[in-house]
């Protein structure tokens, strides 16, 4: 699995002075990090988060499970109406034992925006106490691993082993493949 290495971070943050997202810009001061990136056909590296309880996960401790990693920015309309879809339909990725897991990245990427518990609680308020549906907030390092281009919605699908399937980006436009894996599982 490749890493991120002081001089790619670099190279990033050099980057991202000039016309990239505030996300890409925060790899530069995280150049000290050797940070694993996702790959599909990789197992996915760990992530750690408080969710909106307080309660510290893993996405680990999800093994035996399909996961949908859904990395959003609040403010982004496409995660909107994203939210909205998978409230909608939550009970068809339910059926295969589908685990989403949205979270927000890391300082939102640098825009203003409602905090992870207020935007479910406005677009997807069935899914905040739903089970199997996470909510929380993605630190530096999860972001970077997860999302180095600093894209405001983006999701991975992983498999029961923790081998990471399948990246895209907004599931309002891309359900059917998130539910025929979440069938497929």
């Amino acid at each position: 699995m490749r890493t991120l290495t002081r001089r790619d971070l670099g190279a990033v943050g050099l980057a991202a002075g000039l016309f990239l997202s505030p996300l890409v810009a925060a790899a530069a001061a995280a150049a000290a990090q050797e940070v694993p990136q996702a790959k599909v056909g990789q197992p996915a590296p760990e992530v750690v988060f408080t969710d909106i309880d307080g309660k510290e996960r893993r996405l680990s401790a999800l093994r035996g499970r399909p996961v949908m990693l859904w990395l959003i920015a609040t403010w982004c309309p496409t995660c909107q109406a994203s939210a909205k879809i998978l409230a909608a339909r939550a009970r068809e990725l339910e059926t295969g034992g589908l685990v989403v897991v949205t979270l927000r990245l890391y300082n939102n990427l640098g825009y203003e925006g409602p905090e992870i518990r207020d935007f479910a609680a406005r677009w997807a308020p069935s899914l905040l106490d739903r089970a199997g549906w996470l909510w929380g907030d993605a630190d530096l390092e999860t972001s970077l691993a997860y999302d180095v281009q600093g894209y405001p919605d983006i999701y991975w699908l992983i498999d029961a082993n923790g081998i990471l399937r399948h990246v895209d980006t907004a599931p309002n436009v891309t359900f059917d493949r998130i539910a025929a894996f979440a069938a497929g599982s």
